[in-house]
């Protein structure tokens, strides 16, 4: 769980400094580790920043659905 709660930190500070591609894979990364809602919902969240709605809503949904 450790790893999980590294990657997240990662992910925040990657979304922070704008790089949203590599926030996205650290939080698919982290939820792959330790399943979390948290995860899964920045991750759809950065796909959205980066411009990929279709992801974002797929991502959305699958949250709703778990």
């Amino acid at each position: 769980m450790a790893e999980a709660v590294r990657l997240m930190g990662l992910g925040h500070a990657a979304n922070s400094g704008g790089d949203y591609a590599l926030a996205r894979r650290l939080f698919i990364e982290s939820d792959a580790l330790h399943p979390r809602a948290a995860a899964r919902l920045s991750a759809a969240n950065m796909a959205l920043k980066q411009g990929d709605a279709t992801a974002a809503i797929d991502g959305y949904l699958e949250l709703l659905r778990s």
